[in-house]
Order: C-alpha cells, then structure tokens, then sequence
C-alpha cells in the first residue's frame, strides 16, 4: 500500500485555499471615519483575508485578498459605498 508523504496533502490543502481566494476592491463612503475604516480592516483579517493596498487619492479604498465567500459581510456596512473586483486595466 503506497502511502503519500504529509507534505503532499498541505500542498493540496494549501492549492485548494489559494484557489478559493478573490480580490476585491472596497470603496467606502467620503464620510466614512478613520474608526469604521479600522473596523473594516479588522473583519477582513479575521475572516482569514490580507489587505494588500490601501489609497486615498481617489477616495478611500482598501485592496483586499478574502475566501470567496466572505465577501458578501461587507455589503450590509453602511460606510461602504460599493465593492469591485481588483483586476489589470489596459488602454488600447
């Protein structure tokens, strides 16, 4: 009986949560506080997600890597103005 070493089944573990992550962009409303923003930051890292930018310059974003189903939280805050996907844009 062939046995597969551990390291085989983190990698397949490992594959399936990385496949399972979505970037999101979160806008939030111009009259959103610095603590809601905060708050905001929190829940992602606790429902397992990493913030991977976060800008001002065109209102006041964050960019975010979360499991696909988390996303759906962040709908209901009142502070959020609307959440896209983080994706490459190119001009013709």
């Amino acid at each position: 009986m062939f046995i597969r070493p551990i390291y085989a089944y983190i990698k397949i573990y490992w594959l399936i949560i990385i496949s399972n992550l979505v970037k999101k962009i979160i806008r939030f409303k111009s009259d959103a506080k610095d603590e809601d923003i905060e708050k905001t930051e929190k829940k992602i890292t606790e429902l397992g997600g990493k913030i991977t930018g976060k800008t001002t310059i065109t209102g006041k974003t964050l960019m975010v890597t979360l499991p696909a189903g988390t996303i759906t939280t962040f709908d209901a805050d009142s502070h959020v103005d609307g959440i896209e996907d983080d994706a490459v844009v190119t001009t013709q």
